[in-house]
């Protein structure tokens, strides 16, 4: 995600490109070449890519079976594709916790699996045993803080019968004691507080010359939608945090009375993305 959908466009064609070679190459008995990618699990879902092999660094039984369907999706290499979990050592799960319970389990399910001589790992039953394990684990552990009227609530409270709604005489009538509807309507995949930034990839650069023109002449409200409409695929999500770091290290601007924000060429790379100067260096 530090690249804009253009760049991930680009990259995830070229890597179908060496892989078709690679595949054509396997059915005439060649095979030799390898290709090889390192990405973060944004590779694990929508993604119509297939590999010889998968090595996966250990987390839930879900993310497990999604990238297994990254692994020989289509026998195009003519044997069982493998894929390897491995549990790094000395890994800092100090902010992702979510992550280290699911660790915690997809291990409890492997030793249990093991135990009783069954050799699927993603089996219905080992898939339930894994949910099963899982909403223990984070029982009272993981409440899911969120803001609602100004207010900080938790998700897990309002789904459980003692969230002080239930104990009401008014409510005593009342089969179940769950706000499902509310836990619904204020629950929310991706945090909101992001904004998104035009980066100089490839025609990126074109059109925040474009915006940029705009403030030394007149402003046309249809040119801009215009721009703005074929801006999207040139964008990066980030958040407040980044976009003040961002602008410290002088590589984030705004324009047009700040509507938009722009990055320098320096800042972001053509293999990587969208990078932190203090941590790469200038």
């Amino acid at each position: 995600t530090s690249m804009c959908q253009e760049h991930r466009s680009n990259d995830l064609k070229e890597l179908q490109n060496k892989l078709s070679l690679l595949q054509d190459d396997v059915r005439n008995g060649g095979g030799q070449q390898k290709v090889i990618c390192v990405s973060t699990q944004v590779i694990e879902a929508g993604m119509d890519i297939s590999f010889e092999a998968v090595v996966r660094v250990l987390a839930g039984i879900d993310n497990l079976v999604q990238v297994i369907g990254r692994c020989n999706r289509s026998n195009e290499y003519g044997n069982l594709g493998k894929v390897y979990l491995i549990h790094l050592k000395n890994e800092n799960l100090g902010m992702l916790q979510d992550i280290k319970y699911r660790q915690i389990c997809t291990r409890k399910v492997l030793e249990f699996r093991k135990q009783i001589g069954e050799t699927s790992s993603i089996s219905g039953q080992a898939v339930h045993r894994y949910y099963q394990y899982l909403f223990e684990e984070i029982r009272g552990k993981i409440r899911y803080p969120v803001k609602s009227y100004g207010t900080e609530i938790y998700l897990m409270d309002l789904l459980s019968n003692n969230n002080g709604s239930a104990n009401g005489k008014e409510n005593a009538g009342y089969l179940l004691h769950q706000p499902f509807k509310t836990a619904g309507q204020i629950f929310e995949v991706f945090d909101k507080d992001t904004i998104d930034v035009l980066v100089p990839y490839q025609q990126g650069k074109k059109l925040i010359e474009q915006l940029k023109s705009m403030e030394e002449k007149q402003f046309h409200l249809e040119n801009f939608k215009e721009i703005m409409q074929k801006a999207k695929k040139y964008t990066v999500s980030i958040f407040e945090n980044e976009k003040e770091r961002l602008g410290r290290q002088g590589v984030l601007h705004g324009i047009l009375e700040n509507r938009i924000f722009v990055l320098d060429d320096k800042a972001y790379h053509e293999s990587y993305g969208l990078m932190d100067m203090e941590e790469y260096g200038e």
